[in-house]
């Protein structure tokens, strides 16, 4: 009888899990427009963080929880600005790819089951707490 319990208590834990829980999301974030020597970053993330530059221009990939940790940029002048585009996923995304700009507009381009959606998200950055 206790082994049913646990094992109803496993089954709704699983069902009630976030939405991040979605272990096979593949992310690209591409930083356009920064200041030269902009770098790039994940702290707290639980899964492997590839770091490059590609033209001059910071980009992160991921794949994995994506939505878990915090996503930075140390600038030229020593600041450290956040910038929160893994936490706007939709449900059920695979793949997604983002373009940041210093303004802090981004474009999200999520591919879902049927097709591609582009979003145009404003105020993803935000001062480092």
């Amino acid at each position: 009888m206790k082994w049913r319990f646990v094992i109803s208590l496993c089954v709704l834990s699983a069902l009630a899990a976030p939405a991040w829980a979605q272990p096979n999301v593949r992310l690209a974030i591409q930083f356009e427009k920064f200041p030269r020597g902009t770098q790039c970053g994940v702290e707290d993330s639980y899964n492997p963080v590839r770091i490059f530059d590609r033209k001059g221009k910071p980009r992160l990939l991921m794949v994995g929880f994506v939505s878990v940790g915090q996503v930075y940029c140390d600038l030229p002048g020593g600041k450290r600005i956040g910038v929160d585009v893994n936490k706007r996923l939709r449900p059920q995304t695979r793949t997604v790819g983002f373009r940041v700009f210093p303004s802090g507009r981004a474009v999200m381009t999520t591919s879902v089951v049927g097709g591609i959606i582009k979003d145009e998200l404003q105020r993803v950055i935000t001062p480092w707490k």
